[in-house]
């Protein structure tokens, strides 16, 4: 049993995914991607044991976002969904991001606001590192990747003026903070 994959995530993906990509998928979890992409899928968690709430982990390589067991220059696609929150120290995770990303790879970064991890946090009585899809923007500028985009959670065209408040909207309303860039 999969958790189901989110549609404008996976329109995303199918984006930019090509036959012969080499995908990696940080913190896999159930694999909800895995053959819904065109490419050769890797996940990769932490963990391999299941979820408490009885989901079996789908996982290919059992390791740290920050010490991935990939050659530099191996990934043409690297995604996390709702994981990048997690990784205590997500600067060593971004350098290692950018190197097994090949020159030209992708990264794509579905991760929670700065509105929703303060309530997660409160929920969790624990503390997130907590940014808005600008400071994610900036924390890959800072950390090497070019040709960034904020996405949106939608999968329709709209003309700018449109996105530009729906980007706005997003921060102050929503819950996603979506980063697109490259190697």
């Amino acid at each position: 049993m999969r958790k189901p994959a989110i549609p404008f995530v996976r329109f995303y993906l199918d984006r930019v995914a090509q036959p012969d990509s080499h995908i990696l998928d940080i913190g896999c979890g159930t694999a909800p991607y895995r053959g819904l992409l065109r490419g050769h899928y890797t996940g990769l968690d932490l963990t391999a044991e299941p979820y408490c709430e009885g989901f079996p982990r789908d996982v290919d390589l059992v390791a740290s976002a920050t010490a991935i067991p990939l050659p530099a220059a191996s990934v043409d696609l690297l995604f996390s969904v709702a994981v990048f929150y997690q990784i205590p120290d997500y600067e060593a995770a971004l350098r290692e991001f950018f190197r097994v990303l090949r020159p030209g790879g992708r990264i794509l970064l579905f991760d929670y606001n700065r509105r929703t991890l303060r309530r997660l946090g409160k929920s969790d009585g624990r503390t997130y590192p907590c940014w808005t899809q600008w400071q994610l923007k900036a924390l890959l500028k800072r950390h090497g990747f070019k040709d960034l985009e904020l996405l949106l959670p939608n999968t329709r065209p709209m003309s700018a003026p449109e996105r530009a408040l729906r980007l706005i909207h997003q921060e102050l309303f929503r819950q996603w903070a979506i980063v697109s860039a490259t190697r």
